[in-house]
């Protein structure tokens, strides 16, 4: 059997998944684009923030400069979101990487998800791609990330600026991201979290590497982990050694249950399933604690942000 590959360091995440500074790539002057919407959902952000269109170049673009290609840009961007098409995406990827960015946010779909070989195979030479340039991706086929605590709105989900809730101990990591965004609007409920991140097809970085960057915030005190599937379903151990080493819990909510819910998971972010008994057995092994619906998800990570984990069993 292979070695289990191994969770990508979390400081290589850094300037993507907590970033000074930022590009969005593809803005247009549509307000409702999905690049205006990550634009606008930035208004809370204190650091950079430059647009890259050659159509608006040397204008301001909902009140953000904009340059004519990502080599223009001032400086090297800490994080990227790619508001492309599915076609521009590989010639983005290296101008950033080139430029000396920290990672890119995909949006677009129609990769692997599509199950048709050869956009699997654009996906597998994207990722390829990144992994040779050092230049990771989250996504494609993702709605993006959120970070709390620094007011980045790093998604194309309208009015992230209007939710107030403070930032909390909970961080957040979807593979849908909807779900990811749903669980989100809590905050206008009073539910405080730090950071929510959606991982879409996986292309390069997975759940488990999201969750283990949170891990080393220090201001998230559990995980909220909603997972459709995964390349290597044991990297859930490696996940689950490193949050016993911190003290911080992962509470998980596996998707795709039954027939149905595996075959809405392969069309949907191109995951695999897989047993649900299966996938119990490997949460329980890796030290995590499974729930049965999206309330249980984020009550008992709330909970656990603020009480540590039970240092024995039979605790009630």
């Amino acid at each position: 059997m292979p070695e289990i590959p191994p969770l990508r360091d979390p400081q290589s995440l850094k300037r993507l998944l907590a970033p000074r500074s930022i590009a969005v790539i593809g803005v247009s002057g549509e307000p409702t684009g999905f690049g205006a919407r990550t634009v606008q959902n930035m208004a809370g952000f204190d650091g950079e923030v430059w647009c890259v269109n050659p159509k608006y170049a040397g204008q301001a673009l909902h009140g953000r400069p904009c340059f004519a290609s990502v080599a223009d840009l001032p400086g090297a961007p800490d994080s990227a979101v790619i508001a492309l098409p599915r076609t521009g995406v590989m010639e983005a990827v290296k101008a950033l990487a080139a430029k000396g960015g920290g990672g890119a946010v995909i949006y677009a779909s129609g990769y692997g998800e599509t199950d048709l070989p050869e956009r699997a195979e654009e996906e597998a030479l994207l990722r390829e791609t990144a992994r040779a340039l050092n230049f990771p991706l989250l996504g494609a086929n993702c709605l993006g990330f959120v970070d709390h605590a620094q007011r980045v709105g790093a998604t194309f989900m309208p009015d992230y600026v209007k939710m107030t809730a403070p930032a909390g101990g909970v961080g957040v990591v979807s593979q849908s991201g909807a779900l990811g965004y749903a669980l989100m609007q809590a905050a206008e409920r009073g539910f405080a979290m730090c950071h929510m991140t959606t991982a879409g097809n996986a292309t390069d970085l997975d759940v488990c590497d999201l969750a283990a960057f949170q891990l080393t915030l220090p201001h998230c005190r559990s995980i909220a982990l909603a997972v459709e599937g995964l390349r290597d379903a044991r990297r859930l151990f490696l996940l689950g050694e490193m949050a016993r080493g911190l003290g911080k819990p992962i509470v998980v909510l596996k998707l795709g249950r039954g027939e149905v819910g595996a075959k809405a998971a392969m069309s949907h972010t191109g995951s695999l399933a897989g047993s649900t008994a299966a996938w119990s057995a490997g949460f329980r092994r890796a030290g995590m604690l499974e729930v049965e619906d999206f309330d249980a998800l984020l009550e008992t990570a709330g909970f656990l942000a603020k009480a540590p984990p039970p240092k024995a069993r039979g605790v009630g």
